[in-house]
């Protein structure tokens, strides 16, 4: 069940198997247990393009709800005398998660910011002295050299993170050289967190729910003191998440998460930062079920 709408449903009758104790007819003692085993296979998926069904799931967000919702509804038939009988049902909900397709998605991204927002003063000179990497081209139908900081986030591929286990990041600050060269530029801060939307489509009407969790946030002053400069995230490059939604892409429901890495850039130990940030699609697994061994 998608929000009231059926994804699907299935219809058994059970005939009773066996009971617990010997039923006592003369003294109508009903209280023997009975047993009626009963199996049920759940179709590979809802629509007629193959799409995977969606995981068990209630999301919350703008003053509505998205609920996926599976469960095994049971009527049982109690014969009373003079023909008289009573009905009584039983509702009971069960957790679904199917895995997820690996799609191709890419293991690397840059997200960038431009010199003239992060060093105005540095720009302007450099500008001013002509030089060569940021004057004006000659061609005016080329748009005018600005060098920018890039942030590289990697992760491995497929990008695939499970609950439960850590994923090794790594993070690369790309510096033009005539920016290192005339400035000291530092590192204050550096966040990640994962960025989860869960989009829940019935007919033409689609409402998405979104929600970020901080993984975490380091503090501190690394001066960058190189073009290419690969941040030191010590225990913290390895990401960590122990509960989230596993990756669901089909016709009624998709769910989708992003790493999304922030880094906070300062000159000259300025207290003031630029943000530059750098995100990219990550495929959740669910983690494996637990194990237990019968007494």
């Amino acid at each position: 069940m998608l929000n009231g709408e059926q994804l699907f449903q299935q219809t058994k009758k059970i005939k009773l198997a066996t009971k617990s104790s010997a039923f006592d007819t003369p003294s109508n003692n009903h209280d023997a247990e009975y047993y009626a085993p009963f199996d049920f296979t759940l179709p590979s998926s809802t629509c007629q393009c193959r799409c995977q069904l969606p995981p068990s799931l209630e999301r919350s967000s703008s003053g509505y709800t998205v609920k996926v919702e599976y469960a095994i509804i049971v009527t049982v038939k109690h014969c009373l005398l003079c023909r008289v009988s009573r009905l009584k049902t039983l509702r009971r909900s069960i957790s679904f998660e199917s895995e997820p397709s690996i799609p191709v998605l890419p293991s690397s991204n840059i997200g960038s910011i431009s010199a003239s927002k992060l060093f105005p003063k540095l720009y302007k000179a450099l500008a001013s002295q002509g030089f060569s990497g940021i004057r004006t081209r000659s061609d005016e139908c080329l748009p005018q050299y600005e060098p920018t900081v890039q942030l590289e986030l990697l992760l491995p591929s497929p990008p695939i993170l499970t609950p439960g286990r850590p994923t090794e990041i790594q993070l690369i600050l790309h510096t033009p050289s005539e920016l290192v060269n005339n400035e000291n530029i530092y590192i204050r801060s550096v966040e990640a967190q994962l960025e989860s939307y869960v989009e829940a489509k019935i007919g033409l009407v689609v409402k998405t729910v979104a929600e970020a969790r901080s993984g975490w946030n380091l503090q501190g002053l690394f001066p960058i003191d190189r073009e290419h400069f690969e941040v030191d995230l010590g225990t913290w490059r390895h990401y960590l998440i122990m509960d989230a939604l596993p990756t669901c892409k089909s016709c009624v429901l998709d769910t989708t998460h992003f790493l999304r890495i922030s880094a906070g850039i300062s000159i000259d130990g300025s207290e003031k930062t630029q943000i530059v940030e750098a995100s990219l699609e990550v495929i959740i697994i669910g983690a494996p079920p637990r194990y237990t061994t019968n007494p």
